[in-house]
């Protein structure tokens, strides 16, 4: 199916999942506590049954977000609002191309 420009393919958004489900699967939350439990004595399985329980207990930990050198992202913001000026000859609804706002990141 081909969709025409600025048609969504998905119009109603992600379907929501059945209630029932998540019901479900919460009655096997402590077999599942137990599985990971028990994957902690696994080379293999260890760090991600410990990182999931952790996950689970204490929630995921928080990123900080930076920029370069682990310095802020933006220090300054500088906001500059200019309006053109029409020709002494030009018509009442004359306008000036480009954008009316000289905006700056530093």
């Amino acid at each position: 199916m081909q969709f025409q420009p600025g048609q969504s393919g998905n119009p109603s958004g992600r379907p929501r999942g059945d209630a029932r489900v998540k019901e479900l699967a919460r009655q096997y939350t402590d077999l599942a506590i137990q599985a990971l439990v028990k994957a902690l004595d696994s080379e293999k399985t260890c760090v991600a049954a410990a990182v999931a329980l952790l996950d689970r207990g204490y929630g995921k930990p928080a990123q900080e977000i930076t920029g370069p050198d682990g310095g802020e992202l933006i220090t300054r913001i500088d906001i500059h609002l200019v309006k053109a000026a029409a020709p002494a000859e030009a018509p009442p609804d004359y306008h000036i191309g480009g954008s009316p706002l000289d905006i700056r990141f530093r």
